[in-house]
């Protein structure tokens, strides 16, 4: 029988346990092992509950500094790491992967740090961003295992001389359940539809594709523009909120809030769109090829893991509006045939190299090398 070990969790929201990691949290309890997870809270957390975890509120500010308010972020980490005494501590996300290495290695607790993208910190050139890109050189070379999500941010750690950048291995994302977002026949309908499922964030690309929408609809007006995510003002990358009301007054793009369940939004739509500026590997875009959807993305680190250019889709230059207008005008005029034979590539490539059963079998072997 396989001893029962104690697996602490840590992200910077508790929706992200739930959407993005609930098939590992699931495995573990099947495991017999004991999963806590720990992050501020919000309005998933009887979703972690309901799988068999326990969780654990902690008070930490995703982008803020105030050293007061992080120096009671470590204290309480450091509490609960001495209380909890976990056999393995798995972090997501800058402020988890840089404090929580730096405690654990002081306790003797061995630390997996999964870089998920390297958002803000690397893109935006801000006082915010060099902060963070300090304090996660310091901090994540402390984990006794690092992952990445994709082989571009490992290349930028390196261009960036990050000293444990060496040691960072690759994990194809966060896997996509391909049952559950099983293929699903190009909806019958007038002219096509465009679907983006992203939070309301400047560098997922918003602004550019409310600004392509304008454009292919002066072609093609009948085309529509359909936009799933959460409004997230507490994020350093958010849009002003007098921005967003503008772009939905436009008409361009219709905004239909958030989902418990995407899958009848994807069924819908013609082709899936996500013009960000940098991703880990995105997960909106995987459940979109899992249900044979073909793909408009940015041409960087993350989308360009998922989409093989004139196979599965089409990439388009990060932050150029016009050049994603093309792209979709592009997407149209291949026509429905040509359309489904890229969501039918899609669909194949991401279960031979992002289904959830892979990403679990990198994680059993990690936790073998742990507890061996």
């Amino acid at each position: 029988m396989k001893t029962a070990r104690t697996v602490l969790l840590v992200s910077n929201t508790a929706r992200s346990f739930y959407l993005f990691r609930r098939h590992l949290i699931a495995d573990l309890i099947r495991q017999g092992h004991s999963v806590v997870c720990v992050a501020a809270p919000d309005n998933m957390v009887r979703d972690i509950l309901t799988l068999g975890a326990k969780f654990i509120p902690l008070d930490m500010d995703r982008s803020g500094m105030n050293p007061i308010k992080e120096t009671k972020c470590l204290w309480a980490l450091a509490a609960l790491l001495r209380r909890v005494r976990p056999d393995l501590v798995i972090t997501y996300t800058i402020k988890p992967n840089t404090y929580v290495p730096v405690l654990a290695r002081m306790l003797g607790i061995p630390v997996l740090a999964v870089i998920t993208g390297l958002g803000y910190a690397f893109i935006d050139g801000g006082n915010a961003a060099r902060i963070a890109r300090f304090i996660m050189r310091i901090g994540t070379g402390l984990a006794s295992h690092i992952w990445a999500l994709n082989a571009d941010d490992v290349r930028t750690l390196k261009e960036h001389h990050v000293p444990w950048a060496g040691r960072v291995g690759v994990i194809p994302g966060e896997g996509v359940d391909t049952t559950y977002f099983a293929p699903q026949p190009l909806p019958d309908h007038e002219g096509v539809r465009f679907y983006m499922n992203a939070r309301i964030l400047i560098d997922k690309g918003i602004r550019e594709y409310a600004a392509a929408a304008a454009v292919v609809q002066q072609k093609y007006p009948d085309t529509r523009f359909d936009v799933i995510g959460a409004i997230d003002p507490g994020n350093p990358n958010a849009m002003p909120d007098d921005e967003w009301q503008s772009i939905l007054a436009a008409g361009h793009v219709l905004y239909h809030g958030t989902t418990g369940d995407v899958r009848p939004y994807i069924a819908q739509a013609d082709c899936a769109v996500l013009p960000s500026y940098r991703e880990g590997v995105p997960l909106v875009l995987l459940e979109a090829a899992a249900m044979a959807r073909p793909i408009i993305a940015s041409d960087v680190a993350g989308c360009r893991d998922v989409v093989r250019n004139g196979e599965t889709g089409l990439l388009c230059r990060v932050r150029d509006a016009r050049d994603l207008a093309e792209k979709m005008i592009d997407m149209i005029e291949l026509g429905a045939d040509q359309r489904a034979a890229f969501g039918t590539a899609a669909r194949n490539d991401v279960m031979q190299r992002f289904d959830v059963g892979i990403i679990l079998a990198a994680y059993h072997r990690l936790l073998g090398n742990v507890w061996s």
